[in-house]
């Protein structure tokens, strides 16, 4: 009965009026026993723009696995790359760490993406307000790079994903650790070497063995017409 309820209100939220009154509703229902519940009034929350920073982040404490990942949802529609990036390894679970990656590269884009629209003119790549949003995520990358070196195998492909999305110079971690001589300031194995030259295929297949029922053309009499 509550999750139909929570997928009646997920589908309905669009044609509801945000008003205090639901917005105090929903923040009650974030305290309720009900897990689907408590992510069904977050992502309510998130698309009515009724809650904050501070409300969404409470949330990351969650003890339910789906509630954490619509808190994460909820902190990207408000901004909160410093509250992403501070919970980028603390959350055990796996899904919530690849959902923050994934979160704070959609923060990073979204605030070039704003910052160069709001630039107007030829200069807009040097003006201040562009060089403050580039120094910015500082934050951004470096938890991307914390979660570079993750246990899990799908943490560290959704760092690397989101690394590239924000503009953040690959780390290249190699398991042994050292510095690539081929890629300065990079890390990682060397690329391999090149494939030394080989005989084409029609050169390297041996010659048929002559059949021994079958005469050989030099050795055909040739007839006169």
């Amino acid at each position: 009965m509550r999750a139909a309820a929570a997928a009646s209100l997920r589908e309905l939220v669009e044609t509801l009026s945000p008003e205090p009154a639901l917005r105090d509703g929903l923040t009650a229902a974030l305290s309720g026993a009900d897990p689907v519940a408590r992510a069904a009034a977050l992502d309510a929350l998130r698309v009515l723009r009724l809650g904050d920073t501070a409300l969404f982040a409470d949330s990351l404490a969650d003890s339910d696995v789906t509630v954490r990942i619509a808190a994460v949802r909820a902190l990207v529609s408000v901004d909160a790359a410093e509250v992403l990036a501070r919970a980028a390894t603390a959350d055990p679970s796996r899904e919530v760490r690849v959902a923050i990656a994934k979160a704070l590269a959609t923060v990073a884009d979204g605030r070039l993406a704003a910052t160069l629209s709001a630039a107007p003119g030829p200069d807009r790549l040097h003006s201040p307000r562009l060089e403050s949003s580039l120094t910015e995520p500082a934050l951004i990358e470096s938890a991307l790079t914390e979660l570079v070196d993750d246990p899990d195998a799908l943490v560290r492909a959704a760092a690397y994903e989101a690394l590239g999305r924000a503009g953040c110079p690959l780390p290249w971690p190699d398991a042994r650790g050292r510095r690539c001589p081929t890629r300065p300031g990079r890390y990682g194995p060397a690329p391999p070497p090149p494939c030394p030259s080989r005989t084409p295929a029609s050169r390297s297949l041996p010659s048929p063995r002559p059949s021994p029922t079958r005469t050989p053309t030099s050795a055909r009499p040739r007839w006169r017409h």
